[in-house]
């Protein structure tokens, strides 16, 4: 996962599709595989729902998500039956690695750049909907930094700016993920409330597994780079990795693939 700080204390990482080995048939039913999500860069599209101002204008971009399992009572294994999901923004991530390298230390050891919950329940619901309604916020506050004068010695050196102190609060509820043996939390919805210097908005966010650019190298949209197989015959080696069965598009600001309306389970 991208930038992906590790959380604190013991837990097991859960592989996206270790459920589906597991599925067992008992007459006509299939048992439901545990609550999980996929594991790295999703793409999530915020729809603005409250607020103004320069805090109320994120459209999406990529988010990290991973699963944990706890440790079992013994603390040999992992607690089939109790998991929890993060979740980060790359945004804030590059933020955090660019103070870390001006500052030789974390800007906010203090605070987490992730958000974090437990899952509700240890398999999906009848809807095949697995949720985490509440989260501990994801925090960062990072101090003012003096400009540095270029290297005279580097012609191409063009020193770095000062930079004001600024803090990030991204507070994620009613997370929701579609989780069956053919979507293994590859979709999800949710709410973001989101403050930047005092600045807060609301939004409601889209989230879609992996997150795919289609970028046709000329800053313009290409529907084909969602598509989930290759395509040669226009140059396209690699398909974009999304489940076939979703239908979407390249979203023209963003530059990633999102979904066509409403995500497929909501």
């Amino acid at each position: 996962m991208k930038r992906y700080s590790n959380l604190s204390g013991r837990f097991w990482v859960a592989v996206a599709t270790a459920g589906v080995a597991s599925l067992v048939s008992t007459g006509c039913e299939v048992e439901k595989i545990s609550c999980q999500t996929a594991h790295g860069d999703f793409t999530v599209a915020l729809s603005n729902t409250g607020g103004t101002g320069e805090c109320s204008e994120l459209i999406g971009g990529i988010y990290g998500v991973q699963t944990y399992q706890y440790p079992n009572s013994d603390g040999t294994g992992p607690d089939n039956d109790h998991a929890l999901m993060a979740i980060q923004a790359e945004d804030l991530g590059v933020l955090v690695d660019d103070y870390t390298d001006r500052l030789g230390d974390v800007p906010d050891s203090a605070n987490a750049p992730y958000a974090k919950g437990d899952f509700a329940t240890a398999k999906p619901d009848s809807d095949n909907i697995c949720s985490v309604p509440t989260l501990t916020s994801a925090v960062q506050n990072f101090p003012a930094l003096p400009a540095v004068d270029p290297d005279p010695e580097d012609p191409e050196d063009p020193g770095l700016p000062a930079e004001p102190a600024t803090s990030y609060t991204y507070k994620w509820s009613n997370l929701r993920f579609y989780v069956s043996a053919a979507v293994t939390g590859t979709v999800f919805v949710g709410d973001l409330e989101y403050t930047h210097d005092g600045c807060t908005a609301t939004y409601s966010a889209v989230g879609l597994y992996p997150a795919a650019f289609c970028d046709d190298e000329n800053g313009d949209p290409d529907d084909n780079l969602c598509n989930a197989a290759a395509q040669p015959e226009l140059g396209i080696a690699v398909g974009s990795g999304i489940n076939p069965d979703f239908k979407t598009h390249c979203d023209p600001d963003l530059l990633l693939c999102v979904f066509d309306g409403a995500p497929p389970g909501f």
